[in-house]
């Protein structure tokens, strides 16, 4: 069950990605190549390279926050003993799972709603369209619920040994 789990994050947060990005690619030469070279510029390049964008960034930025990659300023939070970089861990990531939480239920109902309306040239849906920022969200609520569970438990096991 971890493995199958393990596999369907990295699906979500490295493949899925990629093939977006792919997709953004070669929409993108074809909108140079139209535009520039045939001069006949197609209008359904711009509206799949504007999906494929955000497919691609949210669904990565899932995966940076996984692997704890994104960019931080540590310098004070170096110099702390490790049980404080626990409780600082511990603060900051219950901030985070607070501020992702209290929108998702907004944002489910939003896309439930932009499920009717439609992209202009390719008629997408825009809750697919717009579809990965719910995913995006339910992606960091986890990790962080996993990292405050980790740093719960070495805190425990900190407290026993002392």
């Amino acid at each position: 069950m971890k493995r199958m789990f393990g596999w369907f994050l990295d699906f979500l947060e490295i493949y899925l990605p990629m093939a977006t990005f792919v997709c953004l690619f070669i929409t993108f030469i074809v909108q140079v190549f139209y535009r520039y070279i045939i001069r006949l510029p197609l209008m359904w390049p711009e509206e799949l390279s504007t999906f494929c964008f955000i497919w691609t960034t949210l669904l990565s930025a899932a995966y940076i926050r996984r692997i704890h990659g994104h960019v931080a300023f540590t310098l004070l939070y170096d110099k702390l003993p490790e049980s404080k970089k626990i409780i600082v861990r511990l603060i900051s990531n219950t901030l985070v799972l607070a501020a992702f939480l209290i929108p998702l239920k907004a944002i489910f109902i939003y896309l439930k709603a932009m499920y009717v309306e439609k992209s202009s040239v390719l008629r997408i849906p825009f809750s697919i369209g717009y579809g990965p920022v719910l995913v995006f969200f339910i992606l960091i609520i986890g990790h962080s619920l996993h990292d405050i569970i980790i740093d719960a438990r070495s805190l425990q096991k900190r407290d026993k040994i002392e």
